[in-house]
């Protein structure tokens, strides 16, 4: 797409000259994180490349939850515009990542000179072309590389040797000149991808994990309900049968209001405890199942880890106003409850709802 007006203009070359497309891993464009657990190697890969036979260079930029700066890994060709590379998270928590790549301008310079070197070229502009890129690294580098630097640029600015191998040019293909040189890169016209993307990095158990589900007062004897302490004495039992994770349902008083019986029955006795899922109690408490009609769950179980121990979930304020409970679900049960009364246990479904019978 060619850009229109100036500002346009501007904002196409602020891009860079490389081109990163097709980033992996990412959820629909970043709106969603992708997943990872903790220690394991994440791997990102994206197509990178530019204009003309210029070498690129990529690094993944990361950064985690506590981290005070952005951390850097390598990226590499896998194929053709192909790139790949990793980042092991070491904690649990939200990472970001992006890719940056930029034109590689040393390794660009080092191919050709090595061509031109092969077919017996005249290197002269070559090498002080070569020179002078390293020249421009030198204070980016610690002391010992730097010594390194300045001997090979000393080497390539010597008068060229008639006959035989050129020894500037062992001095400009040098691999330990070419691993400082990549190291500290110029990384003028980088492009770095946007937006950021993140990865939820979760612990061990996240990857697979057997839950057990159990009722706490059914732990107790049979005049006395369960507790947290006698439910904790099933733990052992529970791990030794391969679960690793106790789900209990909600915990709370329960209410008294269409609460059920024994065996999911709408009627409760006097003695029946009532089931922990369904709505408000009168205290402002979550509790209370509701009729068949109108019952769903309105909170959550508990989740405890195997640890030895289970944990409550934290106690809500009773003064927390909740939504008052529809009176045309009560009168509508309240009615059919009358009609089937009425009716007695002969009658027919159609007399129970109120149809005309033979």
């Amino acid at each position: 797409m060619t850009p229109t007006g100036g500002s346009s203009l501007k904002q196409h070359l602020a891009r860079g000259h490389v081109v990163i497309e097709r980033i992996r891993p990412q959820i629909d464009c970043g709106v969603h994180r992708a997943k990872a657990i903790v220690g394991d190697e994440v791997e990102v890969t994206a197509d990178i490349f530019r204009d003309g036979p210029s070498l690129v260079q990529a690094v993944i930029r990361y950064r985690g939850p506590s981290d005070k700066r952005w951390l850097e890994a390598p990226m590499r060709v896998v194929e053709n515009d192909r790139w790949a590379g990793t980042f092991k998270p070491d904690e649990v928590g939200r990472y970001r990542y992006a890719i940056q790549a930029w034109p590689d301008d040393f390794g660009s310079w080092r191919r050709d000179l090595a061509a031109r070197a092969e077919t017996g070229q005249d290197l002269d502009t070559e090498m002080e072309e070569g020179a002078r890129l390293i020249e421009a690294r030198l204070r980016s580098v610690a002391a010992r590389q730097r010594d390194v630097l300045v001997a090979a640029i000393a080497a390539m600015r010597a008068a060229a040797r008639g006959g035989g191998d050129d020894p500037r040019v062992a001095a400009a293909l040098d691999e330990e000149v070419a691993t400082i040189m990549s190291r500290h890169p110029d990384r003028a016209g980088s492009t770095t991808s946007k937006p950021v993307l993140e990865v939820t990095v979760d612990r061990e158990r996240a990857r697979f994990g057997a839950w057990y589900e159990f009722f706490p007062r059914s732990t107790g004897t049979k005049t006395k309900h369960g507790i947290f302490k006698t439910a904790s004495r099933l733990l052992p039992r529970i791990a030794d049968m391969g679960f690793d994770v106790v789900y209990l349902p909600p915990i709370h008083p329960i209410g008294v209001t269409n609460r059920k019986g024994r065996n999911n029955t709408l009627e409760a006795g006097p003695d029946d405890p009532g089931s922990p899922w369904g709505r408000p109690s009168d205290s402002g408490s979550r509790s209370v199942s509701t009729t068949r009609s109108s019952a769903r769950p309105i909170t959550r179980g508990s989740r405890t880890i195997l640890n030895g121990s289970i944990t409550a979930p934290t106690a809500r304020s009773s003064t927390r106003r909740t939504r008052p409970r529809s009176t045309k679900t009560s009168s509508r049960s309240t009615s059919i409850r009358r009609i089937r009364k009425a009716s007695g246990p002969n009658s027919s479904r159609s007399s129970t709802t109120g149809s005309p019978t033979a």
